[in-house]
C-alpha cells in the first residue's frame, strides 16, 4: 500500500513538473539546443570506447559546440537525455515526442566530407548502439539536415530519452560542430 502510493505521488509530482517543459512554440516546434544552450529538462553527455570525455566544448563564444572527435576511438558519442544521463536501468524520465515529425538540426564540420550519425533512444532501448541512427555527410557550411522521425524505426516517441545523439564510429578523429536541434510537427523538408 505505502510502496503504490509512493509511486502514485512520484509519478504525479513527475507529470506536473513537466508540464510546463513540454509546451509547444507558437511555430510548432520543441527546442532542444540553441548554441550551446539546452532546453529545459535536457542534459548532455559525452563518451568513448576509451571513456574520453573532454572532446566537446563551447565554441566561438557560445554560439554552438564543437565536437572534436579522437583519434584512436571504435566509437564516440555525444548524446542530448531526458534529465541526467544514467544507466537504463535508472531511467525514470522521458519525453513524448509523438505530436512531432521531424528532427532538425543544423551543423557543418571541419572539413567536407565528414561522417556522423544522427539518433533519438526511447527510454527502454540498451546503450549498445543498436537503436536506429540516420548518417549524414557534412560540409564546411551550416546546413539544417531535417529527418523524418520515423526513420528512426523502433524508437517509441512517446518515451524518448536520448532526445539526439551524434554517434562517431571510425578510429579517424572528426571535428563537426552542431548549433542548433529542434523537433518540428511538420514533415521534413530536404
Amino acid at each position: 500500500m505505502v510502496r503504490n502510493l509512493a509511486l502514485r505521488v512520484f509519478v504525479a509530482v513527475t507529470a506536473v513538473g513537466l508540464l510546463p517543459i513540454m509546451l509547444l512554440s507558437q511555430s510548432g516546434e520543441r527546442q532542444v539546443l540553441s548554441g550551446t544552450r539546452l532546453g529545459a529538462g535536457f542534459n548532455m553527455g559525452v563518451d568513448t570506447s576509451e571513456q574520453q570525455r573532454t572532446w566537446v566544448k563551447k565554441w566561438n563564444d557560445g554560439e554552438c559546440f564543437q565536437l572534436s572527435y579522437p583519434k584512436g576511438q571504435s566509437w564516440g558519442a555525444m548524446f542530448i537525455t531526458a534529465g541526467q544521463p544514467v544507466p537504463p536501468s535508472s531511467r525514470h524520465v522521458s519525453f513524448d515526442f509523438s505530436a512531432f515529425q521531424t528532427l532538425a538540426v543544423e551543423m557543418k564540420a571541419e572539413s567536407n566530407g565528414a561522417v556522423i550519425d544522427i539518433g533519438i533512444k526511447s527510454i527502454d532501448q540498451p546503450d549498445d548502439g543498436t537503436e536506429a541512427k540516420v548518417t549524414k555527410t557534412l560540409t564546411t557550411e551550416w546546413k539544417t539536415y531535417e529527418i523524418p522521425l520515423n526513420q528512426f524505426t523502433g524508437t517509441d516517441l512517446k518515451r524518448v530519452y536520448v532526445a539526439t545523439e551524434f554517434v562517431f564510429g571510425s578510429s579517424d578523429p572528426e571535428i563537426v560542430y552542431v548549433r542548433s536541434v529542434r523537433y518540428l510537427t511538420r514533415p521534413a523538408q530536404n
